[in-house]
């Protein structure tokens, strides 16, 4: 097993380096681990400089299309990718939410494999784009419900098997449209998402994620009332509480995240399920923080990493595992696996 974890934590360098680009149900369960936080230093031009997607290679099924907001008669760019051998009718719908750096180009092969593994079809909305005035406002709200509206309408689509999963911005983005529009999704997974836009502020004011929001808010919430009071409205985490009505919620966050600390995944979960997580939990997964020993250590069969904590209770569930700034498809598309919509 350390042979595993050293291994681990020198790979972790290497994904990191490619994937820098910005975005349940059952017994209450906890899992820590006596190995140290992996530490990641975070490069602030880098942030300010992310590279391009890289190209890969369009998957059989793959087109792009334009489908006109219902709002403002825009038209925006979705990547569909319609499943090719495994195809049952009516067919489930993944939508997936690229992070604030990045557009609907944004690829992720293991999530296209696992939509074809089970004949779903794969949307992937630009919302906007990249680094647009929008900050999870009412039209890229509007553009993925249009764009579960054209799947609806262009393709035998099973209602009661409508997922989304979102990465970074998108995982914010996700749970927007979770608290918003439950009635939509029969289950929802985020990936290293935020709820408080005013803490990602604070810690991205100097690059271009806290310029991005001083455009969409109309300024520095530092200097104003209003400002401030705008964002705290646009942050899920505000609107959070026990007893809210939710799809199933899946919250992930990897300990070696500079751009979203797990903090944020964590704080989500609080806020709904206030008593399973506590202050010190949080601080265990501070920044440089090393993770205190306990009895248990489990493994993702999924994933194969370590699970240093997960929480679960209802339809509610957060974990952490060791990465950067990243999705992972199989852990996501198994919690989808769990629920249909009634």
């Amino acid at each position: 097993m350390l042979h595993v974890l050293t291994n681990l934590r020198a790979s972790l360098l290497v994904v990191f380096a490619s994937s820098i680009a910005l975005v349940g149900c059952g017994a209450l369960t906890s899992t820590l681990t006596s190995t140290p936080a992996v530490v990641m230093d975070i490069d602030q031009a880098a942030i300010n400089n992310l590279p391009p997607t890289a190209s890969l290679p369009e998957p059989p099924g793959y087109e792009v299309v334009q489908i006109p907001s219902s709002l403002d008669g825009k038209e925006q760019n979705v990547a569909i990718v319609v499943p090719q051998d495994k195809i049952e009718y009516p067919m489930g719908l993944v939508v997936y939410l690229h992070g604030w750096s990045v557009g609907y180009t944004d690829r992720r092969p293991d999530i296209e494999a696992a939509a074809a593994e089970r004949g779903w079809l794969l949307a992937i909305p630009d919302y906007r784009g990249p680094f647009v005035n929008h900050c999870g406002n009412e039209f890229a709200q509007q553009d993925i419900l249009d764009v579960v509206s054209w799947a609806k309408s262009n393709y035998s689509i099973d209602e009661s098997k409508i997922y989304l999963v979102g990465f970074s911005g998108g995982g914010f983005m996700s749970l927007i449209m979770a608290h918003r529009h439950p009635e939509v999704w029969a289950a929802v997974s985020a990936w290293s998402g935020f709820g408080d836009l005013l803490v990602m502020y604070e810690k991205d004011k100097d690059n271009r994620y806290g310029a991005s929001m001083r455009e969409c808010f109309g300024g520095d919430p530092d200097l104003s009332a209003d400002i401030r009071d705008k964002i705290n409205v646009r942050s899920p985490i505000n609107h959070f509480e026990p007893g809210l009505h939710l799809p199933p919620l899946d919250l992930n966050g990897q300990l070696g995240d500079g751009l979203v600390p797990v903090q944020n995944s964590l704080r989500a979960f609080r806020a709904l399920a206030p008593g399973l997580i506590s202050d010190q939990d949080i601080k265990k997964f501070a920044p440089n923080a090393e993770i205190p020993p306990e009895e248990t250590l489990r493994v993702d069969p999924l994933s194969g990493r370590v699970i240093y904590l997960r929480r679960a209770v209802d339809n509610l569930r957060v974990t952490v595992r060791p990465g950067t700034h990243e999705v992972l498809g199989a852990p996501a598309f198994e919690w989808f696996d769990q629920f249909t919509r009634q």
